[in-house]
């Protein structure tokens, strides 16, 4: 009996149990639901996010075609121009060099022939300026050109010297020598603007000068001189550069030929066989070069010029260098 009950007392605790843990079940059914719902509705309200944002992309992008519809997009000629001028920017970005453009058309002027070289002025002050000083000079020459205009003194070109005193206009470069151009302005009163005007025409003879020329603007260029004077010796005629004619003394007695400044020897060419370096033999006599201490940068450059001696020497078949 009292077993029974006792099995019944288990029983009722295990039912009791039992109902404990449908209870706690039901719990945790009721929590995951409500964690489902929380997740859905942050889902839900996402996604209302992410489509107003795409209203918002959809709204922006129909605004944009009205604009480009309302104010056209550029005709193909427009970007070929565009290309063209980029292209154009890119070449003259390279090529560092501004686009000529002539302040005068050519047919607008005359010219004032020199000899040497023809300036241009304007044909419409060819009878209102007076210009003293043109006639066919020598590219030596060393003369002035006056540009006046009612007894008003309006430009100096000055043509290898500067006689007037006045700024560097630039160097004609040509095959003959170069020549350096001088120009001096003179004061006009600002009230004068016809007399300016005339002036200012300079800066035709400047134009017209680099268009057909070559002129440099602004520098003094120095051509070096090339040119040679004969040394007769008992062997062969030498060839000395002429720079040096008048600061080196050559001395010749028929074995040596002797190139001195004041009696102190730079170096001997010699016709026979001798101490230092030989240069070749002329028609099977040697020559040999003895070099003596030099003292300055000059005295070096005359050592080193026998290379124009040999460079003559060279032209003649009877010479046959040291190689």
């Amino acid at each position: 009996m009292r077993r029974n009950l006792a099995l019944q007392a288990k029983r009722k605790g295990i039912k009791m149990n039992e109902k404990d843990i449908k209870e706690k079940n039901t719990s945790v059914e009721e929590k995951d639901t409500a964690v489902d719902e929380k997740a859905e509705e942050k889902s839900s309200n996402e996604n209302k996010k992410y489509i107003i944002a795409l209203i918002a992309a959809l709204v922006v992008i129909a605004v944009v075609i009205l604009v480009v519809s309302l104010t056209g997009k550029p005709s193909d000629e427009d970007a070929q121009e565009g290309d063209t001028a980029s292209a154009t920017e890119t070449e003259e970005t390279t090529a560092q060099q501004p686009t000529f453009v002539r302040l005068v058309d050519p047919e607008e002027t005359y010219p004032i022939d020199l000899g040497f070289v023809k300036l241009r002025f304007p044909e419409e002050y060819k009878d209102t300026v007076k210009i003293d000083g043109v006639k066919k000079h020598e590219i030596t020459d060393v003369f002035t050109l006056s540009f006046t205009a009612d007894k008003k003194q309006l430009f100096d070109l000055s043509f290898n010297k500067d006689e007037k005193k006045g700024g560097v206009l630039g160097t004609l470069l040509m095959d003959e020598g170069n020549v350096v151009v001088y120009v001096k302005t003179y004061a006009l009163d600002q009230s004068d603007v016809e007399h300016i005007a005339m002036q200012e025409s300079l800066n035709v003879i400047i134009e017209a000068l680099i268009s057909d020329y070559d002129f440099v603007t602004g520098e003094i260029i120095k051509q070096e001189d090339t040119s040679v004077f004969e040394i007769k010796t008992d062997v062969t005629t030498l060839y000395y550069p002429n720079k040096w004619k008048n600061k080196v003394t050559v001395k010749e007695d028929g074995k040596t030929v002797s190139f001195m400044i004041d009696k102190r020897k730079l170096f001997d060419l010699r016709f026979e066989k001798s101490d230092g370096y030989l240069l070749g033999t002329y028609d099977g006599t040697p020559i040999y070069m003895v070099e003596y201490k030099a003292e300055n940068d000059d005295e070096i450059a005359m050592q080193q010029d026998v290379n124009v001696i040999i460079e003559y020497l060279s032209k003649d078949k009877k010479f046959e260098i040291n190689a």
